[in-house]
């Protein structure tokens, strides 16, 4: 019953998490219509926040709501590691690796949703930044803090933006150019940060405890 219960709560929280997403995106989408018009673009926006949510949900990233007991968990012995790939017996091969597969969707979506990464350094700093930020907050959830993951989560990034470019090359489909209409380098800027700070907030707020079922 009480595995009943859980796997509700977490469907539940699944088709929150959806719904406002999907309700953040058609706003954007209604306020930036005349300088992306382009429908298809919506599906990418949304598959940008799915692939974000998995990656939160699967790297642990921790949240407000699990810093009740930070004076006595923040910090612990063994929590962090700054020493690349040799530190606190940082994990094995196959992990590391697992660490960079996560991130390689994110790479390749995030040129396609917005032309502002079509340059390779803003998608791995984006990417980068994202790792850096479930890095931090791990700290939180007594979860392990490691330089590793930081290193390969970004390289997974970069590896993602250098697949779709090697697609592109393949079926000679030139990705448009960075929009010089600063409308639509402002509308672009509008998006990228209010689904970020969206996504943020859901992470940070919505948990399956929540429901209490």
């Amino acid at each position: 019953m009480e595995n009943n219960n859980i796997m509700l709560n977490l469907i539940l929280e699944l088709i929150l998490k959806l719904v406002i997403v999907l309700l953040v995106i058609l706003i954007l989408r209604k306020m930036n219509k005349k300088d992306i018009p382009n429908f298809s673009h919506s599906i990418w926006l949304f598959l940008f926040s799915i692939i974000s949510l998995i990656i939160f949900d699967i790297t642990g990233a921790g949240s407000i709501l699990d810093a009740a007991p930070l004076s006595k968990s923040m910090f612990a012995a063994g929590q962090i590691n700054l020493i690349p790939l040799f530190g606190n017996d940082s994990g094995h091969l196959f992990e590391k690796v697992l660490n960079l597969l996560l991130f390689v969707p994110l790479g390749f979506v995030l040129p396609i949703a917005w032309k502002t990464f079509a340059k390779a350094e803003k998608t791995v700093l984006f990417g980068a930044s994202l790792s850096l930020y479930i890095e931090v907050t791990q700290l939180l959830n007594i979860r392990m803090t490691d330089i590793d993951d930081l290193i390969f989560n970004t390289l997974g990034t970069l590896v993602g933006y250098l697949i779709l470019k090697s697609v592109r090359a393949i079926f000679k489909k030139q990705p448009a150019l960075q929009g010089e209409d600063k409308s639509y380098q402002h509308a672009e800027r509008i998006e990228i940060i209010t689904l970020s700070v969206i996504l943020i907030l859901i992470q940070q707020l919505i948990v399956f405890q929540c429901f209490n079922l």
